[in-house]
């Protein structure tokens, strides 16, 4: 369970780990910063590139949704062939008990 998981939480820590970066180089470059349009483009800049993490994560979260709908969807099939395999091994008695029997002429 946790292998199939670690891909998708690696990625989200990477895009995290980013975002800090970004944020204390913007911080960084707005508190050097004297001009409010340069103010503006830099906290558009930082804006735009958040953004751009928000959707790697929903990318993110909805393929690994999906592969977990698929992983239920393939274990709930096994799961129904299974009992139906049980199932069809479990009136095999009865059925044979059932046929009728010729008789000797």
């Amino acid at each position: 369970m946790l292998k199939a998981v670690e891909p998708t939480a690696s990625g989200w820590i990477e895009r995290r780990l980013a975002a800090v970066n970004s944020a204390l180089d913007t911080f960084e470059k707005l508190s050097g910063c004297s001009d409010l349009q340069e103010a503006a483009a830099i906290h558009r800049a930082w804006f735009e590139e958040a953004m751009k993490r928000l959707n790697s994560d929903l990318n993110a979260l909805a393929d690994h949704a999906k592969a977990v709908s698929n992983e239920a969807m393939m274990a709930t099939r096994d799961a129904a062939q299974t009992s139906s395999e049980a199932v069809a091994l479990a009136i095999q008695p009865i059925m044979r008990r059932e046929e009728p029997v010729e008789e000797a002429a």
